[in-house]
């Protein structure tokens, strides 16, 4: 997820990312959490990744600090 988001030119460094996992079959449930260096720096990403396309799937804000 990390990388994904790095590939994704906006402001705001990410410090930790991960996604949340089927525990029965062990895949992707297609969500995760990422958290950034400071409260405006996860904002600011928001807004510049929000309905962004990523390998085929759009990004929806949604954005909880």
């Amino acid at each position: 997820m990390m990388r994904c988001f790095a590939r994704l030119s906006g402001p705001g460094t990410v410090t930790q990312a991960s996604v949340v996992m089927d525990r029965d079959t062990d895949r992707s449930r297609g969500f995760g959490f990422v958290t950034m260096e400071s409260r405006r720096d996860g904002a600011d990403r928001d807004q510049a990744m929000d309905s962004t396309v990523l390998d085929g799937r759009t990004i929806p804000r949604q954005c909880r600090p």
